[in-house]
């Protein structure tokens, strides 16, 4: 009906009308056209205004060709009739669908309106916009903690969550955690600005990080996991920054890390310092807790070897101290050397699922 309203202000004017002529008519869910013949007994100019009409008044309403009488009961729009509507004691729907109806009041005439048509634009909400990039595809306009505009493709977070079986893919086997450091509880002198993680996509596509879950531990401490958010583009990093150790303005700062990929938080939203004296790091499909030291292949006593739900990758690396700065999470075996001062990384990208292929990287 709001379309048929908007027509009426640019329609010609008719001053002349036949009784073959026809106006629409509207009974709340049906248009009718109705003949003017119909109509032409009905002198309304000349009939008495009646500004406070009784419950048992009546009203002639037109269904198509057919006439009724109405009480006026069943049309007020307030007090105690049996169709009338008190809107104090009507739910409030705080959302609204686009095929939702208003029910939209000019002058004496009610009309019905789609929410759509009055909404505005569907491509913003509270915490990011929508737009079209040129390659065609999707992208949220957000802003970063600092107050920077950023962009990530929308599939990051529209796309289907991966299965925990889908970890035999070879598209999520090119997945490795590539370095990781801590600074543990010092804050000045490291030798790198922040702690951070480093994940590294080895395939020709892109990778997208939905449904994958990051979890990290100290030697002994208990799992913490955070949801990955992004695409990692072909034979590209993604570097996830944790809290910050030493300035970016200072020369004992050596590796400065102003830009990354995200950021490293715990559950209470608080930015995560990684320990000095090592850690393990998980990658997994989904968000189900893994055992302490989960493993990626098991082997039955028939000889049979199955690659285990949901683990994705996993490294571990132990501090300075062969003693004490041990870890319960690893591939087969791993390396000490950890430091505020030294990283943990795999050697040339390479995934052996164990110590030989990872190294020490003092910054």
């Amino acid at each position: 009906m709001a379309d048929v309203k908007k027509s009426w202000y640019s329609a010609t004017e008719k001053y002349d009308v036949a009784e073959t002529d026809k106006v629409l008519v509207y009974d709340g869910t049906t248009s009718y056209t109705v003949a003017l013949d119909k109509l032409k007994n009905l002198t309304f100019n000349s009939a008495t205004d009646k500004l406070s009409p009784n419950d048992t008044d009546t009203v002639i309403v037109y269904e198509g060709d057919i006439a009724y009488k109405v009480q006026a009961s069943k049309l007020r729009g307030s007090g105690t009739g049996s169709g009338s509507i008190d809107i104090t004691t009507v739910t409030e729907k705080l959302s609204a669908n686009d095929d939702d109806k208003l029910i939209i009041f000019e002058n004496t005439d009610m009309y019905k309106i789609s929410v759509d048509k009055i909404k505005g634009v569907n491509n913003v909400t509270d915490t990011y916009a929508e737009f079209t990039g040129a390659d065609g595809k999707l992208y949220r306009v957000q802003v970063d903690p600092l107050g920077n505009l950023y962009a990530i493709k929308s599939e990051a977070y529209t796309a289907t969550d991966p299965l925990p079986t889908d970890n035999t893919n070879v598209k999520y086997q090119a997945l490795i955690i590539n370095q990781i450091y801590g600074g543990g509880s010092a804050l000045s002198d490291t030798a790198v600005s922040h702690s951070f993680i480093e994940l590294y996509n080895l395939s020709a596509n892109e990778f997208n990080l939905k449904g994958i879950y990051l979890w990290y531990k100290s030697g002994t401490s208990a799992w913490e996991s955070m949801p990955l958010i992004g695409i990692i583009p072909p034979y590209s990093s993604f570097l996830i920054r944790g809290s910050a150790h030493n300035s970016l303005f200072k020369d004992t700062s050596r590796l400065k890390i102003k830009n990354y990929d995200m950021d490293l938080r715990d559950s209470n939203g608080n930015l995560k310092s990684l320990p000095s004296n090592g850690m393990s790091v998980h990658l997994t499909i989904g968000n189900t807790t893994p055992i302490t030291n989960p493993v990626r292949k098991l082997t039955d006593i028939n000889g049979v070897t199955t690659v285990q739900p949901a683990y994705l990758d996993l490294l571990g690396c132990g501090g300075t101290d062969t003693a004490t700065h041990t870890v319960t999470a690893y591939e087969t075996n791993y390396r000490f050397g950890m430091s505020t001062n030294c990283a943990c990384r795999r050697v040339d990208f390479y995934n052996g699922s164990g110590a030989k292929d990872i190294s020490g990287l003092s910054w």
